[in-house]
């Protein structure tokens, strides 16, 4: 699940309500994640210089090193994919997730 929250923010940070927008969660369930991510380091709330309202949710070092990490090893897990099933299949495999993951968030 933290993946919500990895694989959706932008480089300089993003707003929880970009955040759930993105991932088709609830602001209260990425909410959750992100005081997850918080309490272990991966990400900081900090105020937002265009509205002193709103926070931004941002990497730490940390985090970035983790968002890092998970990429390479989605992309090593796919390359083995590649090698056993063939990159038409991966594509097509990619293609069938995204499209159930779009039933399931609307």
């Amino acid at each position: 699940m933290h993946g919500s929250v990895f694989r959706f923010i932008d480089a300089e940070g993003s707003r929880l309500t970009t955040l759930a927008e993105r991932s088709g969660l609830t602001k209260q369930a990425i909410g959750e994640l992100v005081g997850e991510l918080e309490d272990h380091g991966y990400v900081e709330r900090v105020a937002d210089a265009s509205d002193r309202r709103a926070k931004i949710i941002r990497l730490t070092d940390h985090g970035k090193l983790a968002q890092v990490t998970a990429a390479r090893i989605l992309m090593d897990i796919e390359q083995r994919w590649s090698r056993h099933l063939g990159g038409d299949q991966v594509t097509m495999l990619r293609r069938a997730l995204k499209e159930v993951i779009a039933l399931e968030s609307g």
